[in-house]
C-alpha cells in the first residue's frame, strides 16, 4: 500500500475551505478515502471534516461547496446587538446550512439513516458517520476544547461546528442550545487552534495523520489603510493576522508540517463571503495542485530505494 494514511485534520480558513473540496477530490482519486476513519478540524476545517464523517463524497462535497452563497451567512446583520452579542452578524443562517446538510445525508448511509440535524456526537457515531473532532474556543475557561464522540457524546453536532466557525466579533458570540456541555460562550475554534493537527498524537506524531492548511503568497496586500469606522475590514485583518501567527508556528515544527498540504491561497481573505465564481475555481484547483505536489513527495519518499540511496549518499 503506497498510502497508509486513516486520520484528515484541516485547518480553519472561513470562505477559503472551498480548496478542500479539490483536495478530497485527489484524495478520492488516489483511493484514500475508504481507508480514512477520523476526521478534524476548525471553523471552516470543522465543515469538511463534518461533510467527510457524514460520507458526502469528493464529488458532492464540491457541488455543495460551489453552489452555497456564503454571502447568506452574513445576511443577519445586528449591529445594535453587538455590545450584547459580542458580533455583527448572527449565527443563525450558518447554523441553519449546517443542519441541512446533515439531514441530507442520510442517503450516504446504509441502510438509509433518516436524520434530524440535531444529532449529537453519539448519535453520529451510532449512525455509522466517520469519527468526527470539532474544536471551539471556550471564552468562560479561555482555552481550546474538543467536541467529539469520546469527549462530549450528547453535544449536538450542527452546534459544535457553529462554536467553531463564530469568527469573534465578526460572527455573534455563540452558546449551546441546551446548555450541553454548558451555558459557556464560544468562539472561533482558530482563535486558540486553527491547525488541530496534533488530534491524534496520543503516542507521538502519528504516521497516520494527513493534514491540510493554508498559506498565502507573497503578493498578499497589507492593510495599511485599516482605520477606525470599517468593521469589516478591522475583522479581516484580525482573523488574518492571528490565522498568520499560528501557520508560522506550524512552518517552524518539522512533526507537524512534514505532514502537511500546505495550500496556496493567493490574497483570498478568510472572510471574502463574496466570492465569484471564478475565485472559486482557483481555490478549488489550488487544492487540487497542491494535494497533488504533496502526494507525489510522498511516494517519492516512500520508495525503499531513494531511502537506501539517500542515507548512503546524502547530500
Amino acid at each position: 500500500m503506497i498510502y497508509n494514511f486513516e486520520n484528515l485534520v484541516f485547518q480553519g480558513g472561513g470562505v477559503l475551505g472551498i480548496a478542500y473540496s479539490g483536495a478530497i477530490q485527489v484524495l478520492e482519486e488516489e483511493s484514500i478515502l475508504p481507508s480514512i476513519q477520523r476526521v478534524a478540524g476548525t471553523s471552516a476545517g470543522a465543515i469538511c471534516a463534518l461533510a467527510l464523517a457524514l460520507r458526502y463524497n469528493s464529488s458532492e462535497i464540491q457541488t455543495i461547496l460551489k453552489d452555497t452563497n456564503f454571502e447568506s451567512f452574513v445576511s443577519e446583520a445586528r449591529p445594535l446587538e453587538f455590545t450584547k452579542m459580542y458580533g455583527w452578524f448572527r449565527t443563525n443562517p450558518f447554523l441553519s446550512w449546517t443542519k441541512e446538510l446533515i439531514i441530507k445525508s442520510g442517503s450516504n448511509f446504509h441502510p438509509h439513516a433518516e436524520w434530524t440535524g440535531d444529532e449529537t456526537f453519539i448519535d453520529l457515531h451510532n449512525k455509522g458517520g466517520r469519527d468526527l473532532h470539532v474544536f471551539a474556543t471556550d471564552l468562560n475557561e479561555k482555552k481550546s476544547v474538543e467536541f467529539s464522540y469520546t469527549h462530549t457524546p450528547n453535544v449536538i453536532v450542527a452546534e459544535a461546528v457553529c462554536a467553531s466557525m463564530a469568527i469573534p466579533a465578526f460572527f455573534q458570540a455563540f452558546k449551546f442550545s441546551n446548555e450541553i456541555p454548558n451555558n459557556h460562550i464560544y468562539v472561533d475554534g482558530g482563535a486558540l487552534l486553527n491547525y488541530p493537527i496534533m488530534t491524534f498524537d496520543s503516542e507521538g506524531t502519528n504516521p497516520l495523520t494527513l493534514g491540510f492548511k493554508f498559506r498565502k503568497s507573497e503578493m498578499v496586500s497589507t492593510s495599511k489603510d485599516l482605520d477606525y469606522g470599517s468593521v469589516r475590514e478591522w475583522v479581516k485583518s484580525l482573523v488574518d493576522t492571528i490565522a498568520d501567527s499560528q501557520s508560522e508556528m506550524i512552518r517552524r515544527t518539522p512533526e507537524y508540517y512534514n505532514r502537511t498540504v500546505d495550500i496556496d491561497t493567493g490574497a483570498v481573505s478568510f472572510v471574502d463571503f463574496d466570492l465569484s465564481h471564478d475565485v472559486k475555481e482557483f481555490l478549488i484547483g489550488q487544492g487540487r495542485e497542491f494535494t497533488i505536489q504533496f502526494l507525489s513527495e510522498y511516494r517519492k519518499s516512500r520508495n525503499i530505494f531513494r531511502r537506501i540511496l539517500s542515507y548512503l549518499y546524502p547530500k
